[in-house]
Formats: structure tokens, C-alpha cells, sequence
């Protein structure tokens, strides 16, 4: 099985009616935890804006921390019913000390980042859309400066509740790279079978809580770990899809709806499979690979997030 875990930070913003909490009511492990993680962000934002002269030095992966959460406190700070999701990477060069980051280099990280994301927001001019994930990690250059590259990946998307539903019959999409509609479809939208099961699978019926994640991971997967000969489809006996042929093909491949939603029924045993302890399910980015190896290939890859999730206080 071929695992990616990057720890992360998401964050969510509390949408939920006020409830009392008088000051002598007793609070849950919870509730505790949220505050203690709260407070860290806020002590972190008081450094950078108001003590850089103080000092301090942060490790590579407290450093990450710290850059993620803020960003995602003040940036992805939502509800994350999102659609039409996009994703952005950047990074910047931070010159660390035998694994070590100043405060003065974490500023200069989270004021990149800051501004990027804002130019992101800006440049869109669509006041629906939002921040969903911000995720940072850092890697050394080999260089002989001794340079740690800080990357960002992050989300945007646009707020729209609309709920699960299967697909329609003869709602069938060729697989991938927005190829667009195929078989018994008639549409003419600019999308494909991945994007299409990636927006099913992050709009159950049911929404969560609001609030935010902490320590995130995120786990790949593809149809190579999830074997299943009662796929209906005629491209892979697998519970997400992929294909393998000996012979170029007359046409790229059509998933119909059939297939489709075998591969929605399968979701939930695939995230719930995969979901490390103590973490839950946020959300699936769905994308294509080929595989270059001079024969005919194409699999869905599913990118899945996990996370240690906290309430947001109303107060």
C-alpha cells in the first residue's frame, strides 16, 4: 500500500447555535484541549506581531505547526461544505540552523504564505469562495547553504450545500483529465469521472460539526490496494478505478454510471479502512496518474485527509 503522511493543519470555523456555558460549568477533556490548542495559536500570533526582538527558536516540525495552524486560524477558519475544489502549492527558502528555525524566519514564512493566499482570494474576485485546506512541510535542499524549503499546499472552494446523490442512469463521464461526458451522457460540461466522484464523496448527505482539525495526515491510495472482482465495469476488478492494457485504446475510457457508483459504495469502507486512531475523515482530493511506461494506463488516485477535530467555543 503506498502511504503519504504529511502532518498538517486544518482549520474549521464553529457554525452552530450559542449554548450557555456559565463560568462555573464544567468543561469536557474536549472543551479543554480546544482552549489549550487555541491558546497556542493565539501566543504564537502575539510572538511574531509584537516580540520578534525576544527571540526563540522552534524545531522543523513545531515550526510547521505553529506556520500551519495560524494560517489556518485565520484563513480556513470555516465550515468546509465546499464544491469545485483547487489546489495551489508554493514554498519559500528558510535558512535554518541544525534543524532550527528563528521566530524572525517563521514570520517571514507566514508572511509569504499570507500573501499568497490573500492574492489567491483577491485575483478570483468571487465572494463565495473560500479557503478549505492549508497544509505545510518542509524538506532540506541539499544545498551547501544549508537552505530548508517551507512548501504550502492549499484548497480553495466555493460554499454551496448541495447533498450526495447517486449517479443518474446514463450519467456516465470518461475518466479523467476533463474529457468530459461519454456513452449515454449528452452533457457538454467541462469535467470527468474523478472530479465527479471526488465532489460526491465530499458532500455526504449528513454535515459535520463545525469547528477545526489539528495534525493532520494525508494517506494516497489507488485501485492496486482495494482488489474486488465484483466490479461491474469492464476496466478493473478493484473498488477504485484504474486501468491496464496490452494495445492502445480506440477511445479513452467511459465509466458509466453503473460503475460509478459502485466505486461511491465503496467509499466509506476505503476512508474508514485507512482512518489512523485517533484521527476522522475531513475530506478526498481525486485525481488522475499515468503511469510512464510505454503502455496504456490511467488510475484514479484517492488523497485522503484525517485529522484530530476540535469544536470551536462560541465564546
Amino acid at each position: 500500500m503506498r502511504n503519504l503522511m504529511l502532518f498538517s493543519v486544518i482549520f474549521l470555523f464553529a457554525l452552530f447555535a450559542c449554548k450557555k456555558n456559565d463560568a462555573g460549568d464544567a468543561q469536557t477533556p474536549q472543551q479543554i484541549q480546544n482552549h489549550k490548542t487555541k491558546a497556542l495559536i493565539l501566543d504564537f500570533k502575539d510572538k511574531i506581531e509584537n516580540h520578534l526582538k525576544d527571540g526563540g527558536t522552534y524545531t522543523g516540525d513545531s515550526a510547521v505547526w505553529y506556520v500551519e495552524a495560524l494560517l489556518n486560524y485565520e484563513k480556513a477558519n470555516n465550515a468546509h461544505n465546499f464544491i469545485d475544489l483547487k489546489f495551489y502549492s508554493d514554498s519559500i527558502l528558510l535558512n535554518g540552523t541544525n534543524g532550527e528555525f528563528t521566530i524572525e524566519e517563521l514570520n517571514t514564512a507566514y508572511g509569504y504564505f499570507n500573501s499568497m493566499i490573500s492574492a489567491i482570494m483577491e485575483q478570483s474576485g468571487d465572494s463565495s469562495l473560500f479557503v478549505d485546506v492549508i497544509d505545510i512541510n518542509f524538506k532540506e535542499t541539499g544545498l551547501k547553504t544549508g537552505t530548508t524549503a517551507f512548501e504550502i499546499t492549499l484548497s480553495t472552494g466555493r460554499s454551496t450545500p448541495i447533498n450526495y446523490t447517486m449517479f443518474g442512469e446514463g450519467e456516465d463521464w470518461i475518466w479523467g483529465f476533463d474529457l468530459g461526458a461519454c456513452g449515454d451522457n449528452q452533457s457538454t460540461e467541462v469535467t470527468d469521472a474523478a472530479d465527479k466522484l471526488e465532489y460526491k464523496f465530499n458532500h455526504p448527505l449528513s454535515v459535520g460539526q463545525g469547528g477545526y482539525f489539528t495534525s493532520i495526515v494525508e494517506i494516497i491510495v489507488d485501485g492496486e490496494d482495494y482488489d474486488d472482482v465484483n466490479n461491474p465495469g469492464p476496466w478493473c476488478d478493484a473498488m477504485i478505478f484504474y486501468y491496464w492494457s496490452i494495445f492502445p485504446l480506440p477511445e479513452e475510457p467511459c465509466i458509466e454510471s453503473e460503475e460509478l457508483n459502485y466505486y461511491l459504495s465503496k467509499f466509506d469502507y476505503i476512508k474508514n479502512d485507512n482512518k489512523p486512531a485517533g484521527k476522522i475523515f475531513k475530506s478526498v482530493d481525486v485525481y488522475e496518474e499515468i503511469i510512464p511506461c510505454g503502455q496504456p494506463n490511467g488510475y484514479h488516485i484517492y488523497k485522503l485527509y484525517y485529522g484530530v477535530f476540535s469544536e470551536e467555543d462560541p465564546h
